[in-house]
Formats: structure tokens, sequence, C-alpha cells
């Protein structure tokens, strides 16, 4: 039997443990890779405080609020974080566009934010909390998981986006299948962002393993992850207050 079947008999025995969390990605990849995985997430931390602080400002301050410039500024970053080569010389800056991107991906939630916060304030932590929960969950999944165990969700994933797409853009276009579409919208595409966490987190560690190592884009890639979770999750439950104090009245 192998080590990391055998681990996995012990984990399941004992049950997660933060020894045992260490100790299967030990089994699973070299030292190098647990290094840049955790320096990954070190850099996805910092960058998810620059998003809170883009709501933030544009909830609290009203800079540049329900205007477009954020969303066109959040791409413009991010364009510039693919072009640029990943070097030593580039680092500073490409971190630099990573934080810029945060800022801006968390200030264009201001329409959703406030929803929720006329709607109930109370949501907004809940969404965070709910979503804090669900990314760990499915992180720590995709990386006590025998590695690229994962990575076929690729194929899953496109197929799923490209049927929503189409879906929607008949429905806008001639008004088929049904208004139902935008319904059921949220839910599939917050299962699809769960299911980005655990293809991101897998493909971000194979890459490592083989010596292509990008640290900004692979904590951009789970910043977005993370984002996307929030914004269909914080959707939903707005959704769902609405609905449930229409029933009461």
């Amino acid at each position: 039997m192998s080590s990391y079947s055998s681990y996995g008999t012990r984990s399941q025995n004992r049950g997660f443990t933060i020894d045992g969390f260490m100790d299967t990605l030990k089994c699973n990849y070299t030292p190098s890779v647990v290094a840049y995985i955790r320096s990954v997430y070190t850099l996805m931390g910092i960058s998810l405080f620059f998003v809170g602080l883009g709501s933030y400002v544009a909830v609290k301050a009203m800079f540049m609020a329900g205007s477009l410039m954020g969303g066109l500024l959040s791409f413009l970053c991010v364009l510039g974080i693919v072009i640029m080569p990943a070097t030593k010389e580039n680092l500073k800056t490409r971190v630099g566009l990573l934080f810029a991107t945060s800022f801006f991906m968390g200030h264009g939630m201001w329409p959703l934010i406030m929803d929720a916060i006329m709607v109930d304030p109370a949501i907004v932590i809940t969404c965070l909390l709910g979503t804090s929960v669900v990314f760990i969950a499915f992180s720590l999944a995709a990386l006590t998981a025998r590695p690229g165990s994962y990575l076929y969700l690729g194929h899953s994933i496109l197929y799923i986006l490209t049927i929503m797409s189409i879906t929607v853009l008949t429905q806008l276009l001639i008004g088929l299948p049904g208004r139902w579409v935008f319904t059921i919208y949220p839910y599939i595409s917050l299962g699809v962002s769960c299911a980005f966490v655990l293809y991101d987190t897998q493909m971000i560690a194979a890459k490592a393993m083989l010596g292509s190592r990008d640290i900004v884009m692979d904590a951009a890639l789970l910043v977005i992850d993370f984002v996307e979770i929030f914004r269909f999750l914080l959707k939903i439950m707005t959704n769902n207050k609405k609905s449930e104090k229409k029933r009461d009245e």
C-alpha cells in the first residue's frame, strides 16, 4: 500500500487535524511545492484585504459608486498581470496590479452589497463567513486529495458555462426557455464557482510540480474564486430574504 493510501486510512480514523493536513501535503507534494502553495495563499489573503477595502470605500465613502470605471480598471489591471512577463524584475509591479485588481473587484460589488444591506445588513456578514467556510473546505479537499484527481472538472465546468451562457442569451433575445433561468442561474453559478476552487487549486499545485510558478497569477485565480462564491451566495441570500419578506406581508 502506498504512503498516501496508508495515511488516508489513518486520517479517516482520527478525523481532520492540522498535523494530519500537513502530513498529507508532504505525502502529496515536495517541500518546495508546499512552500510555494503557502506563499500563494498568503498573497491571496493580503489581496482579499484590498477586496474588502474596495467594498468599504464604495459603500461608506461612495467613491465612484455606481460607476463602471471600477470594473473597467479591474479588467485593465488583470490584463496587465496577464500580459506582463512573470519575472523577478516585474514582481513588485505585478503584485501592485493584483492589489489594484482586488480593490476594484471589491468596489464593483457595490450594487450587490448595497442591495443586501437595504434588505438585511446581517446578510453581508453571513455570506462572508459562509464564503470563507466553503472556500477553506474546498481548498482543503483539493489539497488533501490525490494530486490531479480534480483536473477533469475543467471540461465539465466549460460545458456547464457554455450551456448556461447560451440559455441566458436565448432568454434575453427571444424569451425562451423562461424566466426560471434567472432563478436557477445563481445556484448553478455558485456550484461552478466551488468547482473552480477544486480545479484551480490542483492546477496551481500541478503546475508548481512541473516548475511553472507564477505566484501573482495563481493568487489572482484564487481571489476571483473567492469573490465569485461570495457574489453568488450574496445574491441568493438577498433574493431569498426578499421572498421571505414578501410572504410575511
